[in-house]
């Protein structure tokens, strides 16, 4: 924001939204894919390997052409968008650049997927970590002294080339029995169809909030919003670590597992997830509005009730893990419909209400889809196709995992209160980000004992520190 300024920021956020569209293209392959590389991996089935890796070659090339294609029709599309924009021709050299690292990304997707499955998701992490590192350290000194939004961007195309270059390195040592072959997984494209519509819900839900406020409002509107969402996605990012790393190990378990295991293996990530982020929303709740006070001033300070909508979504967004993972690792994609109801209750509601409530009416449209598919429908038919249980037991979780978070935020609220901690100095931040952290996971600790599934986790976590027997 200090070097590049707010509508730069704001046309940033607008591109990125721009980019989840044309990961439509995608249609869900990563996810079928992987699917179909558990089994084969765990049997060591070369044959269905290699069919299955071919399978992934040949679509993500066709996918890099298609990306290339719509990117450059999208040119279109971008001066009826951008009606306010102050950028000229730049719109469209920086739009260039999203779509060429967009095609270089799916160059070499399969690799990723195929490490993920075969359980070496620590090595992806590694490589994507130090790629990331080395793209942020570059873009920060080319902030400082360059000031250049052009070079800020095509820098990116550094973390796509290194990263394959690692992947293949890999591949080629590792997986030399994979050979090429001239067969299909057709089971990838029948689960591919389905799981083409639930991207289509993630990304009207996840990336239409920016492209509504830009035609809407204003580029400043979308960036003071941007502000708090960039910590959000951190928040989200550092998290979402989690999932895919637990993920591949979900999926060998529930291939060898019965129903009744399985969603016991469930409400205890379920519940891992729910303190964890109870733990973080009420932190947030109470450091967010210093922490951008500190950052960027008080001229970039959204309302209270603005902020306690966002973190809504931000819990939401977290807790829906647990079933996201048994969901996609039991292979359930055909529940077409839900995702495009969704996508419907978001948009809808969104374009109504921003011209009504303009932030918080979007946001607002978000939270009601979430309430409804996110929190209610998804979840019950998760549990009565995956677990074999109803409506009911579901609920009665939900429930009372939504009564300790509420107990959570109201102590830790409290306890704040209490000690009425002012921060006016970066220092006065981090300290009081260490005891509230120390405060919550404590309380937090304390209200779950009331669960005898999660005191059970702690007992096995205490033996395998060989700290009782």
């Amino acid at each position: 924001m200090k070097y590049l300024g707010m509508e730069t920021l704001g046309l940033m956020r607008f591109f990125n939204q721009m980019v989840a569209y044309l990961n439509l293209a995608d249609l869900g392959i990563a996810s079928a894919s992987a699917y179909a590389l558990y089994g084969p991996l765990a049997e060591k089935d070369t044959t269905q390997i290699s069919i299955v890796m071919n399978t992934l070659k040949s679509f993500y090339k066709k996918i890099s052409l298609i990306i290339l294609i719509l990117g450059a029709a999208s040119f279109f599309l971008i001066p009826h968008l951008l009606e306010n924009s102050n950028f000229g021709f730049w719109t469209y050299i920086y739009w260039s650049i999203y779509i060429i690292n967009l095609a270089l990304n799916y160059r070499f997707a399969k690799y990723s997927i195929l490490f993920t499955a075969d359980q070496n998701y620590s090595y992806v992490r590694r490589v994507q970590g130090s790629c990331k590192l080395l793209v942020k350290v570059a873009q920060l000194l080319i902030l400082i002294y360059f000031k250049s939004f052009f070079w800020f961007l095509f820098v990116i195309t550094l973390e796509n080339i290194l990263s394959g270059i690692f992947y293949v390195r890999k591949y080629k040592r590792n997986y030399v029995y994979i050979k090429k072959v001239n067969l299909i997984e057709k089971q990838i494209f029948k689960d591919m169809k389905n799981l083409f519509w639930h991207k289509i819900g993630s990304v009207v839900v996840f990336n239409t909030d920016f492209i509504v406020l830009t035609k809407f409002t204003s580029l400043n509107t979308v960036a003071v919003y941007s502000t708090y969402l960039i910590v959000y996605t951190m928040v989200v990012t550092v998290t979402g670590v989690i999932s895919p790393a637990i993920s591949p190990g979900i999926g060998k378990y529930i291939a060898e597992s019965t129903n009744d295991k399985i969603y016991i293996k469930w409400e205890k990530v379920y519940q891992g997830y729910v303190l964890v982020s109870s733990v973080i929303v009420s932190c947030c709740y109470i450091l967010f509005q210093p922490f951008i006070r500190l950052w960027m001033g008080d001229e970039f300070l959204l309302p209270g009730l603005t902020l306690s909508l966002i973190l809504i979504n931000l819990f939401i967004q977290m807790t829906r893990q647990p079933i996201e993972i048994f969901k996609n690792n039991s292979g359930f994609y055909d529940d077409i419909y839900v995702p495009i109801l969704e996508s419907f209750i978001n948009l809808f509601l969104s374009l109504i209400l921003v011209q009504k409530l303009g932030l918080n009416g979007v946001i607002i449209g978000t939270l009601i889809s979430n309430l409804i598919i996110i929190l209610l429908l998804k979840p019950i038919l998760v549990f009565k196709r995956c677990f074999a249980k109803g409506a009911i037991e579901y609920l009665k979780v939900f429930i009372i995992n939504v009564l300790r978070s509420v107990l959570i935020f109201i102590l830790i609220v409290t306890v704040d209160n209490k000690l009425c901690f002012a921060v006016n100095f970066w220092s006065d931040f981090i300290f009081k980000g260490f005891y509230l952290s120390v405060v919550g996971l404590t309380i937090a600790l304390l209200v779950f004992q009331s669960s005898s599934s999660f005191r059970s986790i702690q007992i096995q976590l205490l033996r395998k520190l060989n700290i009782i027997k």
